[in-house]
């Protein structure tokens, strides 16, 4: 038996007990932000944030370089009382404001524990909870692409037999682009170029003409097909299970967000709603503008 290893500081790894004792320490720090003076990013009158944190992830949010500034203060009085250090080198910080209806970033900087924050660009992109974030949506798109093109090239070529290459694309590649797309707004022309390169792929691992119907892919393998699931209905999907998990929520900030969203389109589309009645129709597809009315009328009796 080795002698007695003293735990000074931190939670024991693997330890049950640790992501509760974690969270009774770091549940101070997010209720000191939550009720201090400083404003936070405003999603509409009503709602506003200062601070969203998983586990040891943490974002602050603010509308102005004060509030933010304010909050790092805080963030370094209660990591001083508390032993907690910030690994700054890690973090990132993100000033956008609009412009002529364009959003612009800010180079402005901010410091924690007298180091500085490194401020992204309009082409940086940063990794939180696994999924890449960035001022410009475009350059995480291409980022993410371009890592399911590898991962999936590198697939086909490998040594394993056929069978196991479409099993293991199903089974790892495409489990791990799901997991993106669930926080990310990918539009269907990105999700088609995907399908389109998937489709070449699996025809030149597997020595399939060119001209090789594309349904076969999609057709479940006890009908006869190879079983793959289209990346352009995974983005349908997901956008339509993400709308319904958010406006569902528990949480009443999600909730809220949530339903204010709603609220904004509709208005903006349609004008003034006539309450949940009208926004379930929306959502079914139901609600017309009186434009496109008018376009269907003309339509039906052939004006033009």
């Amino acid at each position: 038996m080795t002698g007695e290893i003293p735990q000074d500081r931190g939670v024991k790894q693997g330890c049950p007990l640790s992501p509760l004792l974690f969270n009774l320490a770091i549940e101070g720090l997010l209720r000191g932000i939550q009720v201090s003076p400083s404003r936070g990013y405003s999603l509409s009158e009503e709602l506003e944030v200062k601070a969203l944190a998983y586990a040891d992830d943490l974002a602050i949010a603010a509308s102005s370089e004060e509030d933010i500034n304010a909050m790092l203060v805080r963030l370094e009085e209660f990591s001083s009382w508390a032993k907690l250090r910030f690994n700054v080198a890690k973090c990132a910080s993100l000033s956008t404001t609009y412009r002529s209806g364009k959003r612009v970033v800010l180079p402005t900087s901010f410091r924690l524990g007298g180091e500085v924050i490194p401020a992204m660009g309009w082409e940086d992109r940063y990794k939180h909870l696994g999924v890449l974030l960035g001022p410009n949506p475009e350059a995480c798109l291409d980022k993410l692409a371009e890592e399911f093109r590898v991962n999936t090239e590198k697939l086909f070529k490998s040594a394993l037999a056929d069978w196991m290459k479409l099993e293991a694309f199903k089974e790892f590649v495409v489990p791990k682009l799901d997991y993106v797309l669930r926080s990310t707004l990918a539009h269907k022309k990105w999700g088609k170029n995907l399908d389109t390169f998937v489709r070449k792929t699996v025809k030149q691992s597997l020595g399939l003409p060119g001209r090789t119907c594309d349904a076969i892919f999609y057709v479940p393998v006890a009908q006869g097909g190879l079983g793959l699931r289209s990346i352009v209905d995974e983005i349908g999907n997901m956008m339509i299970t993400h709308a319904v998990k958010m406006l569902t929520s528990p949480d009443p900030l999600v909730r809220g967000v949530a339903q204010h969203s709603l609220e904004c389109t509709i208005r903006k589309r349609f004008g003034a709603t006539e309450g949940h009645e009208d926004q379930w129709r929306f959502l079914a597809g139901q609600l017309k503008s009186a434009t496109e009315s008018r376009r269907g009328m003309s339509a039906r009796f052939g004006v033009g």
